[in-house]
């Protein structure tokens, strides 16, 4: 399938890619994945105080800063996961990401901090401590 972006990354932040990705490739020796990563837009809030109660540690789903704009004022999405829904809000879906436990704690917006749940399987865990010990005293 050949997936094309619906709104094109802004001329000025294609020239800082292009420089942030020699960077990469040079210091890398072209050994880095982040030589390339690619910043689409970045997104900000309207809202001129942050939302009150302030999100923390127990931040409730949904979650939302108000509304969001980016540079130019066109929708951001990543094309490979968002890809039939480049129009979209972001905060439309990323307001309901929750933590690892609690489907009622909110994420800060990533849907990442859903699958960190490697405390519960002691196994992961123990391999990670057994790791650090044959690091730190070889």
């Amino acid at each position: 399938m050949q997936t094309t972006r619906e709104h094109l990354v802004p001329g000025d932040l294609q020239a800082l890619n292009s420089a942030v990705q020699a960077n990469f490739a040079q210091h890398s020796q072209g050994q880095s994945v982040f030589q390339y990563y690619k910043l689409i837009n970045v997104l900000w809030t309207l809202a001129p105080n942050p939302p009150s109660p302030e999100p923390g540690a127990n931040a409730q789903v949904p979650l939302s800063y108000g509304p969001f704009i980016s540079q130019g004022n066109v929708p951001v999405a990543n094309t490979t996961l968002e890809t039939y829904v480049q129009g979209d809000d972001c905060n439309q879906c990323h307001q309901y990401a929750t933590i690892a436990g609690d489907p009622a704690l909110a994420s800060d917006f990533s849907f990442l901090f859903g699958s960190a749940d490697s405390a519960i399987k002691k196994s992961l865990v123990k391999r990670a401590k057994a790791f650090e010990t044959l690091k730190d005293h070889p």
